[in-house]
């Protein structure tokens, strides 16, 4: 067990709150109406995310006002979610990873990438998903 008031712990809690501040800055972490406004026919209505969500292809976080859906996910000029995040998502679920988890390494530089972050190379998807592998099946 790790000591909860060790000065590791606190950077490691401030790190991490900062990620979620720079996410929702830079990307939005958005509200379900507005996902369906940005990745949805305007007649898709509230059940779109819990549709998308159920398909495996939408990754909602827990946050302290509630489930909100990353904006990277979203392809803002097709009006779609992004088909990427149905196989990183089936990767992170396979190495028992949870969406926080894959959220915060979407947005983290990764020596997989030659340093570069994933949300910033969803446009090569298979060089993305090839990264997840490699990031969470990694053998200690």
């Amino acid at each position: 067990m790790g000591d909860d008031s060790s000065p590791q712990y606190a950077r490691a809690l401030k790190a991490t709150e900062n990620a979620w501040r720079e996410m929702a800055a830079e990307f939005g972490l958005l509200t379900e109406a507005e996902l369906s406004a940005a990745a949805a026919e305007p007649s898709a209505g509230p059940q779109f995310a819990l549709d998308e969500m159920a398909a495996g292809r939408l990754l909602a976080v827990e946050r302290p006002e509630g489930l909100r859906y990353p904006g990277f996910q979203v392809d803002r000029q097709r009006h779609a979610i992004r088909p990427v995040m149905h196989d990183l998502m089936k990767v992170a679920r396979g190495a028992g990873r949870s969406g926080t988890s894959l959220a915060l390494w979407m947005v983290s530089a990764t020596g997989y990438l030659d340093g570069a972050r994933p949300v910033d190379l969803l446009e090569s998807p298979a060089a993305v998903i090839n990264a997840a592998i490699q990031s969470f099946n990694v053998e200690w």
